[in-house]
C-alpha cells in the first residue's frame, strides 16, 4: 500500500482538494461539453467521470509531491477506502456527501421497514427531487439498485 495513505491528515487535505476539483465550475463544464444531455448512456457517463476523476487525482497527488504512479492504475477513492473504511470523517469526504446536502445519519432500518424520503439531485438541472415523486406506481414496490466501482 502507498505510504502516504497512512498519513490521515494528508489524506483529509487531499480529499478536500479532490472534492474542490471534482465540483468546481470547470469540471461541471467538462461534463456538459462531453455528454449529450438528451442521451442517457450510463457507460459513457461513468467512463467520462473516471477519466476526469483520474486527472484530478493525479493533480492532487502531484500537488502533494506524490508520484501519481503510486495508484498503479487504480483509483484514489479505492485506495482511501481500503485504508479508512471505518473512519466516518474520511468516508464523508470520500463520498462527497456535503456538496449534495446529504448527511450521514445513524439509523437502524431493517428489512421491511419503510424507507425515509430523501431528495435526489437531478444531473441536468441540479434540482432536488424527492424520491417519493419517482415512485409513480404505488401498487408496486420501488426498487433502488445502487453500487460502487473501485
Amino acid at each position: 500500500m502507498a505510504s502516504f495513505i497512512e498519513d490521515r491528515e494528508l489524506v483529509k487535505n487531499m480529499l478536500h482538494r479532490f472534492n474542490e476539483l471534482m465540483f468546481d465550475e470547470s469540471t461541471l463544464q467538462q461534463y456538459d461539453l462531453r455528454l449529450q444531455p438528451d442521451i442517457i448512456d450510463p457507460a459513457t457517463l461513468f467512463a467520462v467521470m473516471l477519466e476526469i476523476e483520474g486527472v484530478h487525482a493525479s493533480t492532487v497527488l502531484t500537488e502533494n509531491g506524490i508520484d501519481p504512479e503510486v495508484l498503479q492504475g487504480g483509483r484514489l477513492p479505492g485506495l482511501v477506502w481500503q485504508r479508512y473504511a471505518h473512519d466516518k470523517e474520511i468516508l464523508k469526504l470520500l463520498y462527497r456527501l456535503e456538496p449534495y446536502g446529504a448527511k450521514i445519519r445513524p439509523g437502524n432500518l431493517k428489512v421491511g421497514d419503510n424507507r425515509p424520503d430523501i431528495d435526489l439531485l437531478q444531473v441536468e438541472t441540479r434540482e432536488k427531487i424527492p424520491l417519493s415523486e419517482l415512485h409513480v406506481n404505488k401498487d408496486r414496490p420501488l426498487v433502488i439498485i445502487a453500487g460502487s466501482f473501485s
